[in-house]
């Protein structure tokens, strides 16, 4: 959801790839040439010192080297006869060289050595021209090998066009307007299919055919659905297998397949023909007359596909084809063909991780990467990818640039996920996702638009990196960023689902550990929204508006799930609710400081101020008065006190709540 410091982006990542170009052929040919000219022209300068030439040689032949003057007589009269006037003064001169070598080390360089040397340059001058021409056509011969081999057959797609190239070898070349590589590789996960009389005869291609969504990719997914004729819909754990008993009635993953698929494509084709985008349904349904069949809960996952989406979402969904929708819900469940496995007589869930498989299985569909073109494959990838939004490891990380397409379809998609026993509490935290994802955009544009008006001095930044803003402020921020249905809506879905983790917790406690419970991820927890009587506590101590507060009840999941709201201050913990006295030493000379140079500010909200650096730079500090120190204080007397300047050594013995 937040960006991630210290991890390459996309940009950078291909930044980095296009700075190593290949070599090109005629810069290459061209310095070979220059550097040969410049070799002739040096060696032309060179001037061979005949006398010293025969002196060695009559020294040679005086200690008895006589196979080593044959030899250069031999290899000197070849280059006469066949080779040119350079190569035999080259010769002469290297000659000169090995013979002056040998007369001044005997010991080193006996006779053999000096005579293979001789032999070794005669070979290197008699050949070069074969050498030189012998690599120019193996160049060429093998240029060809060097580009990027396409192609469909046993190669496979893309490769050197050699059998058993262990790699992928794709060029640069062909790319989508963001800059990013076109070409999909088709994966190599080979699930069991159906056969096309199998396919062709099922209630599933009856579903596509009607809906007019058949391609191959759809197609094959769907085969592979129906080769798992015997899989459940759903397996739980064993803890959780009673509970998942007792609320469905599991009738098979192809029946269940082909109800949750019309219910997504009728709700689709709803949104491109009607009004219904615009409309809401937050009645609680009804959790009775269980366990649920197929198409009851069929019935049921359709009215939350609706409820999980904001209207931004459902709008944005309208525009997409229908097609992608069916690949989508097929990919999930055609993923379940890595995920379940047949153990002794019983179905298990051998995979954690259902949607990476779903990716993996998509993957290996030919189809996939010919009818839908490179944002079509990224929207559903993506919409896969991030259907969880935790894992065994931590939070999911969202890429930055998830576009509403993607988080509508993974809405979908976690829905599908969840188990029936967990899908109403799953269906609450969805919906606030999504809700808490759209708010979030909405508010950060107009809190920086508000930030860009006029020189603030509501607000303070300190020399920590924290930001003191007013809750009012924040609230008249919410409130032209939402709409009060929204707020209304957040503040219900906080309400439940803080209530539910509290219940959950209070088990927690109390329950043995045979029972293997889980406490919830600091990430995952939703903290207790004001009461009444805290809001008019919080009122009457701060002097604010009480309808401020109960706002800011609702919202404050919003700037808490992208990491705004500071936990501490100095060395105190911000209570729950955010809403603090700040203390704050700014100088004497400062506007509203008071003799001691402190300013007290009442109902603040501390942020984190790095976040400001995305948008103001490093210098975001300078938009706003700057303190140099901040206490916070939760009691009207600690801020008075405080504000008398009196040390907090000295307060040490007062409890903060």
């Amino acid at each position: 959801m937040a960006r991630t410091e210290g991890i390459n982006t996309k940009d950078s990542d291909f930044e980095y790839l296009r700075k190593y170009k290949r070599g090109s052929f005629p810069k290459l040919l061209l310095i070979i040439v220059l550097l040969f000219a410049l070799g002739i022209f040096y060696l032309k300068s060179l001037t061979t010192n005949f006398e010293k030439l025969q002196s060695a040689k009559s020294d040679l032949l005086r200690s008895n080297s006589i196979l080593l003057i044959e030899t250069y007589e031999a290899e000197r009269a070849w280059l006469s006869k066949h080779g040119i006037t350079s190569e035999i003064k080259i010769f002469d001169i290297i000659s000169n060289t090995i013979f002056t070598a040998r007369l001044q080390n005997k010991t080193i360089i006996n006779n053999e050595i000096a005579v293979g040397f001789i032999r070794l340059v005669f070979l290197l001058l008699a050949s070069w021209r074969f050498c030189f021409f012998a690599a120019i056509l193996g160049f060429f011969l093998s240029k060809k090998t060097l580009e990027d081999y396409h192609a469909k057959d046993f190669l496979g797609q893309t490769g050197s066009g050699r059998l058993f190239f262990s790699g992928i070898r794709v060029g640069l070349g062909k790319r989508a307007a963001n800059g990013e590589p076109t070409q999909l590789v088709t994966g190599l996960a080979c699930p069991k299919r159906a056969t096309n009389t199998q396919l062709k005869n099922s209630q599933l291609y009856k579903v596509l055919s009607h809906w007019q969504v058949l391609n191959e990719t759809n197609e094959s997914l769907a085969s592979i659905v129906i080769a798992l004729n015997s899989a459940p819909a759903f397996i739980a754990d064993k803890s959780n297998k009673q509970e998942l008993d007792d609320t469905y009635l599991d009738q098979g993953l192809i029946k269940h397949t082909s109800l949750i698929l019309e219910q997504a494509l009728r709700l689709h084709s709803s949104y491109q023909t009607s009004s219904v985008v615009n409309s809401e349904n937050n009645e609680d349904l009804s959790r009775q007359n269980l366990p649920f069949n197929a198409e009851q809960y069929a019935n049921l996952l359709g009215q939350l596909f609706h409820r999980v989406l904001t209207p931004l979402q459902r709008e944005s969904l309208s525009s997409l084809d229908s097609k992608l929708i069916a690949t989508c819900i097929l990919a999930l469940q055609a993923g379940k063909s890595l995920v379940y496995k047949m153990e002794a007589g019983e179905w298990l869930q051998i995979s954690n991780f259902p949607q990476l498989s779903s990716r993996a299985v998509l993957h290996s569909i030919a189809g996939f990467g010919e009818e839908y073109d490179h944002f079509s494959r990224q929207t559903i990838r993506r919409a896969l990818i991030y259907a969880s939004r935790r894992s065994a490891f931590g939070p999911v990380r969202f890429a930055e640039d998830l576009n509403v397409d993607s988080r509508a379809l993974r809405q979908w998609i976690e829905l599908c996920l969840a188990n029936p026993h967990e899908l109403f509490e799953v269906a609450d935290e969805v919906e606030l996702f999504g809700l808490v994802g759209q708010g979030y955009q909405a508010w950060v544009e107009e809190f920086y638009k508000d930030l860009d008006q006029e020189a603030d001095q509501e607000i303070y930044a300190t020399k920590t990196n924290l930001l003191f803003v007013p809750v009012s402020r924040i609230v008249r921020q919410a409130a032209k960023a939402l709409n009060a249905k929204t707020i209304s809506r957040l503040d219900v879905l906080v309400q439940k689902i803080s209530a539910r983790q509290l219940a959950y917790q209070k088990r927690l406690a109390n329950t043995s550990t045979e029972e293997n419970l889980e406490e919830i991820p600091f990430y995952d927890r939703v903290n207790l929204p004001l009461d009444k009587d805290q809001i008019a506590k919080l009122a009457d101590m701060h002097n604010c508006e009480a309808k401020d507060l109960r706002v800011w009840s609702a919202i404050q999941i919003v700037l808490n799930s992208y990491g705004w709201l500071s936990r501490r201050v100095g060395d105190y913990t911000v209570p729950d609710h955010s809403v603090i006295f700040a203390v704050l030493r700014t100088g004497e000379k400062a506007p509203g400081a008071n003799q001691f140079g402190l300013v007290g500010k009442t109902a603040m909200i501390p942020l984190r101020g790095h976040k400001l650096e995305y948008k103001f730079g490093r210098a975001w500090k300078n938009k706003f008065p700057l303190s140099f120190t901040a206490t916070m204080a939760e009691s009207r007397d600690v801020f008075e006190k405080l504000m008398q300047g009196q040390d907090k050594d000295e307060l040490l013995g007062i409890k903060f709540e």
